[in-house]
């Protein structure tokens, strides 16, 4: 959050933030106000129809913050909010103990309902377990499996909506990286605010609010909100590739601030225009979700089985 002498757009008092790329600032109730039809407003412009929506909670500042948001304006989405945690069993540095209270306090403090899913009683193992006996990329394997089982559980629970805190930093990042990696597929498949549910594949829908939104304006809007976060970093994320390509936006944004939201934007404009090629979707012939493989065997069930054979 940034104190400034300048004044709020609104109602003239002392602004407390300056969203640079908007050339705005605000008094603290204007920003709250102007984060929740932010969210509201990237919703609509994509005919978002409604419906039960599961929040994907971490205790981190981006999913805190979407799951206030979303709490605040349910009412005018036409929407039902609960929020699920996932227990990774990362307690190096406390991580995922902290993460776990934060997420229970943030869920008690907005009266909404959230669910746990603890790796281990789902999979047999926790994060650090898998790693050590696969050796693969810490966060490839996270996020491989926290899309699988968040999205399992989603559809097993009649959710229409799972949503998801991707932050314009992240999302600029990903994109510049995968530039950078000449990785055509992980850009033509990019990232939207809403993907469409596949029910016969057992997809549910996705949204991603925070799209064009930064980190820096979540963590003041979870600040003004009095909405506790949890401030320690994954420790097995941190020399994740990612973060240099964050690193350098930093650097863009303080020559051109507008450049980040250009940038993810004039990315997803042009993904628009792009003839895609059809995605074989195919039903994963030991768990049933979905799969692009030639064998038909989903990557989540591939993983599983390498466990299980080592355990052998």
């Amino acid at each position: 959050m940034i104190f400034l002498t300048r004044r709020c757009i609104v109602c003239g008092k002392p602004a407390i933030i300056n969203i640079k790329y908007a050339h705005a600032a605000f008094c603290s109730e204007h920003f709250k106000k102007y984060y929740e039809r932010r969210i509201l407003r990237t919703l609509k412009d994509t005919k978002f129809p409604g419906g039960k929506i599961l929040v994907a909670l971490s205790g981190g500042v981006d999913s805190v913050a979407l799951l206030t948001a979303l709490t605040e304006i349910c009412d005018e989405l036409k929407s039902e909010v609960e929020a699920v945690h996932m227990n990774l069993g990362i307690y190096q540095n406390n991580f995922s103990s902290e993460s776990m209270r934060t997420s229970n306090e943030v869920a008690k403090m907005l009266n909404v309902k959230l669910h746990i899913i603890d790796l281990k009683q789902e999979i047999g193992y926790y994060i650090p377990e898998i790693i050590s006996k696969n050796g693969r990329n810490a966060c490839s394997i996270c996020g491989l499996i926290r899309r699988y089982l968040l999205n399992k559980f989603a559809f097993e629970k009649g959710f229409d909506w799972l949503a998801t805190g991707h932050n314009l930093d992240d999302v600029a990042a990903f994109y510049l990286k995968a530039l950078a990696s000449q990785d055509i597929e992980s850009i033509i498949r990019g990232l939207d605010v809403l993907t469409p549910p596949y029910h016969e594949f057992k997809l549910v829908g996705r949204i991603r609010p925070q799209l064009y939104i930064t980190k820096m304006e979540n963590r003041a809007y979870v600040a003004l909100k009095k909405a506790p976060i949890v401030e320690i970093a994954c420790p097995l994320g941190k020399k994740a590739k990612l973060h240099k390509y964050v690193k350098a936006w930093n650097f863009l944004v303080n020559i051109n601030p507008v450049s980040q939201l250009n940038f993810v934007k004039s990315i997803n404009i042009l993904r628009s225009k792009i003839v895609k090629s059809n995605i074989n979707l195919k039903k994963c012939k030991i768990c049933g979700y979905p799969t692009t493989t030639t064998d038909s065997i989903c990557a989540f069930c591939r993983l599983i089985n390498k466990l299980k054979d080592k355990a052998k």
